[in-house]
């Protein structure tokens, strides 16, 4: 699917506004700053970090269960919202966020600074697949029955043998067929 989105033509990303030199879609996603849970007496700070390579959203809860400070308190994670959970791990400073047990490490980073960490807080991290690096610009179309998609040198998309209607164009993209 990236590799659609980041089609090129003359040397130039199509769908990445103005910015034509970069990729429209990035393969690797969004990681959200992580939090507590609101029982959370932990007072440091957490991070996170790293390039999600997942293809879908996905939380991540990271729940200490045996409570102490940094190389002594342990942890789980789970990468399904609770259902399951990894590996009873020693809480580091810097920590991969997945399920051991049963999931892949997809990139996802956690970085704890010093402090005391309580037995049954839980920390959530979000990630969204794929990221758009485009610009925020805005691309309209006038765009009617006959109207037809021109390039640069105001020949059709695609070249003579291809049709470029509206249409037919969107026919393409639903079936993939010219």
């Amino acid at each position: 699917m990236f590799q659609t989105l980041n089609t090129k033509q003359s040397n130039r990303y199509l769908f990445s506004g103005y910015n034509t030199d970069e990729q429209a879609y990035l393969s690797y996603g969004r990681i959200l700053p992580g939090y507590a849970s609101s029982a959370n007496t932990y007072e440091g700070v957490m991070t996170t970090s790293g390039e999600f390579t997942g293809d879908a959203e996905k939380e991540y809860l990271v729940r200490i269960i045996s409570g102490g400070e940094l190389g002594t308190a342990q942890y789980q994670i789970s990468g399904d919202g609770g259902e399951t959970w990894g590996s009873e791990l020693t809480l580091t400073g810097n920590i991969a966020v997945y399920d051991d047990v049963n999931g892949e490490d997809l990139g996802v980073r956690a970085d704890f600074s010093a402090g005391t960490f309580a037995e049954g807080v839980e920390f959530k991290v979000y990630v969204r697949a794929g990221s758009y690096n485009g610009d925020d610009g805005q691309i309209d179309f006038n765009m009617s029955r006959t109207s037809r998609i021109n390039n640069q040198r105001n020949r059709p998309a695609g070249g003579r043998k291809y049709r470029t209607d509206r249409y037919h164009v969107q026919s393409q993209d639903r079936t993939g067929k010219q």
